[in-house]
């Protein structure tokens, strides 16, 4: 989780502050393992919204902790 990796603090205190993610706007974290890769889901859900957007990004490695 965000919260609990250091390197991520020190990357998130790098952003300009309007874009920083603090402890009232972090993410729903999930964790989905599927065909042997481990998924980790970001999501910021809104039930009212009209539109869904969807980001999908890879940063290499095989993400597990």
């Amino acid at each position: 989780m965000y919260k609990d990796q250091e390197i991520w603090k020190q990357i998130n205190a790098l952003l300009p502050s309007r874009n920083q993610i603090d402890e009232l706007i972090y993410p729903e974290e999930e964790f989905w393992e599927w065909n042997e890769n481990f998924i980790h889901i970001d999501a910021y859900r809104n039930r009212e919204a009209k539109v869904k957007i969807i980001l999908l990004y890879g940063v290499g490695g095989n993400g597990r902790q």
